[in-house]
């Protein structure tokens, strides 16, 4: 070999050396590019809270944590005991969505039956204007828990066709999650304010002798069979004080009380879903009601103003990648609003449409009832509404649209423009008990007296077949009672419970009065949305020759004129020190 092909050589040997660390180094680079952007995928993905739709002006998170003290006391101590629960990554696989059909949920508002609604009122213990342990789902304003229950066959009556999988079960929660998350984001565009959350732990798989998909769906006013399974479900959850007939619905109820009490919610409810990936129908079983096959053959219902709500996985056809859609619609149900196809609260059988029927808190008329086929109408006609087509059918999307009539139904409208929602703009009431004796000799006389936020009214007081009845009720509370004397500074008053914080609340304060003669007193009360009570006042005469102790106010606690009130301050370590002497004639 020659020296000069020698050189050759190991120039190229060099050269592909060089070119290999350029290559290894290129390589070193991609891989270590790939890894930082899983890694910052990874964190997004743990930081993001599940919101599949954003929510402008509403709070939501997929699970419910206690913030502050309950002021309501559960209806129950007993502690709910899942069979399953199930925190893997969803991976289910969607079922397909069939050619472009108007599907409807028939039939699918329900009403609780009357005896249960009886033994409901009597158990309800209300307090002023709160709602009553019987009312958990009025009007959509405020904070609501959600419970979501999955039962699961074990074989012990029925034959099992479904299985709950491991993946099912996130799938469900965060279908669900979107369907709360489409009302919230509708609640903003309507100027209204509502938080749900569902409550930790949730979906619950819990079990039950029976195969729910292969029973009758409903209650017994539609001659189902849901309280076969659901009553063995809160047997298992420790829920099985009350026997017979539908009394079931009173165990659920129960369990919605004690959700809102323990995490201080207004409202509450449950909703149970139904295995049915073996059943692409997504139909609960038939029945005989009569001696014919009962027409009420059901996908999914709700109980008006709640308690609950029951569905399956597949859904009337719709598929396990739209459950979000119906569950959207069901829950409007919940909250009062009624179906807006050819159905009970629409248009029963072939009678006369229901246009002109009140519903919800608001008693709003059912003007958008109607059928797909534009054959007749009632005020509108808003086809995909969601109380009549909850989605674009092809899509798999909450395509729907929320009209005047539904968003009253579900008690978003302001008659006032104040930016308030009718039923939490309230205004409290305050009652004042006159010192005693007067004259008196006594320079801190005590004044006492209580304060009320008195509810908007409900337009539906009476129930009909199709709908429950509303009483009057706030979720307002008082958070605030004041006075001042001779037209002073106001001065913050103390509950006579320690704090605050319900719809109905008793107060006492006794002023210093370091000067003999006539005073007056007026007082007020604040609610959670900033209204103010009228005035009310007392004079008093003090005639004393005793020396007057003084004590002032730290001058954090005196709010000015129409100002809002403000919280006590925390004491210093020691106390505050002693003020120095008045002008001769201070009151």
């Amino acid at each position: 070999m020659a020296f000069g092909d020698a050189i050759l050589i190991w120039n190229k040997f060099v050269l592909m050396k060089h070119m290999g660390t350029m290559l290894l180094t290129s390589k070193l680079s991609l891989l270590i590019g790939l890894l930082l952007f899983l890694s910052i995928g990874i964190l997004a993905t743990a930081c993001t809270p599940g919101l599949l739709v954003p929510a402008p002006t509403s709070t939501l998170s997929p699970y419910l944590t206690p913030t502050r003290t309950p002021t309501r006391t559960p209806t129950s101590t007993r502690t709910p005991t899942p069979t399953r629960t199930s925190t893997f990554t969803p991976t289910v696989t969607p079922t397909p969505i069939p050619p472009r059909t108007f599907r409807t949920l028939p039939n699918d508002a329900v009403n609780v039956p009357p005896d249960i609604q009886q033994q409901e009122r009597q158990i309800a213990n209300t307090l002023g204007g709160e709602p009553g342990w019987d009312r958990t789902s009025d009007f959509m304003l405020g904070t609501v828990a959600v419970a979501i229950i999955l039962p699961d066959c074990n074989g012990m009556v029925d034959a099992c066709t479904e299985n709950w999988t491991s993946d099912e079960s996130p799938h469900i929660r965060n279908e669900i999650q979107n369907a709360l998350n489409w009302w919230s984001q509708k609640a903003g565009e309507s100027g209204a304010s509502v938080t749900f959350s569902v409550v930790p732990n949730h979906p619950l798989i819990v079990q039950t002798g029976y195969e729910p998909i292969q029973r009758p769906g409903g209650g017994a006013g539609l001659c189902g069979e849901e309280g076969l399974w659901i009553d063995e479900v809160m047997a298992n959850l420790g829920y099985n004080s009350y026997s017979g007939g539908n009394t079931y619905l009173l165990e659920v109820r129960e369990y919605n009380n004690d959700l809102r009490a323990q995490y201080n919610t207004d409202w509450a409810f449950t909703i149970f879903v139904a295995d049915s990936s073996n059943n692409p129908g997504g139909m609960f079983g038939y029945t005989t009601c009569g001696g014919t096959v009962d027409p009420f053959h059901l996908p999914a219902w709700a109980y008006l103003a709640g308690p609950h709500v029951g569905m399956n996985t597949v859904n009337n056809g719709y598929g396990n990648i739209f459950i979000d859609g119906v569950a959207a619609h069901e829950v409007g149900h919940i909250f009062g609003a009624p179906d807006e196809y050819p159905s009970g609260t629409c248009r029963p059988s072939d009678q006369v449409p229901n246009c002109n029927a009140q519903f919800g808190y608001l008693g709003f008329e059912n003007q958008n009832c109607g059928p797909h086929d534009n054959s007749w109408s009632c005020g509108i006609d808003v086809d995909l509404s969601i109380m009549r087509l909850p989605e674009d059918y092809g899509t798999g999307v909450i395509a729907s649209v929320l009209h005047q009539y539904t968003a009253g139904h579900v008690g978003w409208h302001d008659t006032d423009g104040d930016g308030l929602a009718n039923p939490i703009d309230t205004t409290p009431s305050i009652v004042l008990t006159p010192a005693s004796p007067d004259p008196t000799t006594d320079r801190t006389p005590l004044f006492t007296g209580s304060a009320e936020d008195i509810p908007f009214p409900s337009a539906l007081p009476n129930p009909t077949p199709w709908r429950p009845d509303y009483p009057n009720e706030t979720i307002n509370e008082i958070t605030s009672v004041q006075y001042r004397v001779n037209g002073g500074f106001w001065q913050q008053v103390r509950a006579e419970d320690g704090v605050f914080d319900e719809a109905v609340e008793n107060y006492q304060f006794t002023p210093l009065l370091c000067t003999n003669g006539t005073y007056t007193i007026q007082a007020r009360a604040i609610n959670s949305v900033g209204h103010i009570s009228n005035l009310v006042s007392d004079t008093i005469t003090v005639n004393s020759s005793v020396a007057c102790n003084r004590v002032y106010l730290p001058i954090a606690l005196r709010s000015p004129e129409g100002t809002p009130p403000l919280p006590p301050p925390l004491a210093p370590p020691g106390g505050y020190p002693a003020p120095p002497s008045p002008p001769e004639g201070y009151p």
